[in-house]
């Protein structure tokens, strides 16, 4: 959650005050913490959005021949962060090509039930008193300023962001409300969504996905991103009937492949309680109807060392690891890792 994630990086900001130099003016240092607070918030949600709901900077690709139309597992999000070339053998770069490529396919999240996955709002008490009263004041300048330029994409931002640091989530979603409005794209959808989702309106996240979902900016095929998004924020607010349906109709509009079709109804069963047997079914879907595709194997894989079954886990694993593209098999080594150092 960008909430959990901006908290988590102002408590940051406080611990690193308290051994900077006392001498320098409160606004100075509220600034610094402020761009401490945004970067290192960014750099949070990347982390999490590896293995949560919702991810969003440029992602790698997987090869064509795995998909046949924008696949969820690997689009590229609008606008944010680019790979440029660069030496093989660095390790900045290895790290960084693994890092997007677990978000790329985010297939951690395909099997894990979303609650398990949610994390709630940092409580107050563990920022500092000086920070918030900073923050309380700098959210006054902003507003005060937006009262004379309200289409201020950078004011309205960084107001939102501070009442999110704040918990003032009420106060923060009409602000990402009409930033959305101004600059229509997936990172303003996740925003508004994540904050609607950390002040317990579950409905009014999978409302924000929806519309976004149809709006005419998101175009015939709308961001695989905003389809997953539509779909974790159904699940999470427990009406997977509903999430079932909107998953046929992806299909049906083409949406998705046949791939990420099937995933994300396993997706939906794996989060809903007494639908493992279902989940699993539909992972072996997959497998059957396209075994040259290295996914399958390690949804299911990880799937299996979810539910206990590590012996045919293992199998799964070898087996995508022998058919998955070379420039995808240090992903692939990383899910595995990842699930296995969760059991």
């Amino acid at each position: 959650m960008i909430a959990v994630a901006m908290r988590e990086a102002a408590r940051a900001a406080a611990r690193s005050a308290l051994v900077e130099d006392e001498s320098a003016s409160n606004s100075d240092s509220f600034e610094d913490k402020l761009v401490a607070v945004k970067e290192a918030g960014r750099a949070k949600r990347l982390e999490r959005e590896a293995f949560a709901p919702t991810f969003m900077d440029e992602m790698a690709s997987i090869p064509a021949e795995f998909k046949k139309n924008k696949s969820i597992y690997t689009a590229a999000a609008e606008g944010s962060m680019s790979s440029s070339g660069g030496d093989d053998n660095s390790g900045v770069d290895s790290i960084i090509r693994v890092l997007a490529g677990l978000i790329t396919i985010g297939l951690i999240l395909v099997f894990i039930p979303s609650d398990l996955t949610v994390t709630a709002p940092v409580p107050q008490r563990e920022l500092s008193s000086d920070i918030l009263e900073q923050v309380a004041k700098q959210v006054e300048e902003y507003e005060k300023a937006l009262r004379s330029s309200p289409e201020d994409v950078d004011k309205l931002r960084v107001a939102a962001e501070s009442y999110i640091v704040l918990e003032d989530y009420a106060a923060a979603a009409p602000l990402l409300a009409r930033l959305l409005e101004i600059e229509p794209s997936v990172d303003n959808v996740d925003n508004l969504a994540d904050v609607y989702k950390a002040a317990g309106m579950k409905a009014k996240a999978a409302e924000v996905y929806k519309n976004a979902v149809n709006a005419a900016w998101s175009g015939e095929v709308p961001s695989s991103l905003l389809l997953k998004g539509l779909i974790d924020a159904l699940n999470a607010d427990g009406r997977y009937g509903l999430s079932l349906s909107y998953v046929k109709s992806f299909a049906e509009k083409n949406m998705a492949d046949d791939v990420d079709v099937l995933l994300l109804e396993a997706r939906v069963y794996s989060s809903w309680i007494g639908h493992g047997k279902d989940a699993e079914a539909t992972y072996q879907k997959v497998i059957d109807a396209h075994g040259e595709d290295f996914r399958g194997y390690l949804a299911k894989g990880v799937f299996c060392r979810e539910i206990g079954k590590p012996a045919e886990a293992d199998a799964l694993f070898r087996q995508a690891k022998s058919i998955a593209p070379e420039d995808m098999r240090d992903v692939v080594s990383a899910v595995i890792s990842q699930a296995m150092s969760g059991n």
